[in-house]
């Protein structure tokens, strides 16, 4: 399987939409400055001089942390290929739908268009004639025509081997696991933790989140989760130390060991 991908630049994309003036108020900063501070910003006007009271800065555009801000941006750019035919509900990846069976499919994760296709091993066709490196040739053309500039760092063609979306994917191997840069700091955080014999409750709380998020590839290996929740559950200060017991380090240690098999195999 041959994978193709764009991003464009996200805060072009944001800055796109204007809010409402609710979503303004919603939106302030809440840094409070005089009216000679802000004299070098857009939103500045002489009129502004008159103003005794201090004044608030705001944002008047769609924000990431901004309330529905990722399903907006989801939306919309869907929406984009799709009203310019690029893509077909058939040819969809989603979370909640099974993945196609057409040889071409695409998925969208707010600012990230990635392009999957089948095909044989050992073709010796030219990348640049795949039906999935057309297709995001014009992807890009529709993106630069509505003020979407992608980023030239962030775009391939054709690539057996990749990373997006924070997952590692071998479409020559047909396997997809998370991305081994965030699984190998977890695991020396993991051994580090087993060494130390003691953790805060925070702590935890955020390596069992890392953990939840490597295995999600291979989700049977959730049910090995049974100690540190119950750890978890008992301590009402995040802030409080605890000692690891047997079990807790027996568990944190099956983690690491079993983290190599947490991929989802693509053929099955």
């Amino acid at each position: 399987m041959k994978t193709c991908g764009v991003r464009y630049r996200p805060s072009r994309f944001l800055h796109s939409f204007k809010a409402p003036p609710e979503r303004v108020i919603r939106n302030a900063l809440l840094i409070s400055v005089r009216p000679w501070e802000i004299r070098g910003f857009r939103c500045y006007h002489v009129g502004l001089e008159e103003e005794t009271n201090p004044l608030f800065l705001s944002l008047s555009t769609l924000a990431m942390g901004d309330s529905q801000a990722v399903e907006l941006a989801q939306t919309a750019h869907v929406g984009l290929l799709l009203q310019s035919g690029l893509l077909l509900p058939d040819s969809l990846v989603s979370m909640g739908m099974p993945i196609p069976r057409s040889p071409v499919m695409l998925g969208v994760i707010i600012d990230d268009l990635i392009v999957f296709e089948k095909i044989a091993r050992g073709s010796a066709m030219d990348f640049f004639k795949l039906s999935s490196c057309v297709l995001l040739e014009r992807a890009v053309e529709e993106y630069t025509e509505v003020g979407l500039l992608p980023q030239p760092g962030k775009t391939f063609y054709g690539q057996n081997q990749c990373e997006f979306w924070g997952a590692l994917f071998e479409g020559d191997r047909g396997f997809v696991r998370a991305s081994l840069k965030r699984v190998v700091p977890v695991v020396f955080a993991t051994l580090g933790i087993v060494k130390l014999g003691v953790c805060t409750i925070s702590l935890l709380e955020v390596l069992v989140g890392c953990w939840n998020s490597i295995f999600l590839f291979r989700r049977r290996l959730l049910s090995l989760f049974s100690v540190s929740y119950e750890a978890l559950q008992r301590a009402e200060d995040r802030r409080a130390v605890i000692r690891l017991s047997d079990e807790l380090k027996m568990e944190l240690l099956l983690l690491v060991n079993l983290a190599p098999v947490a991929a989802t195999c693509l053929r099955t």
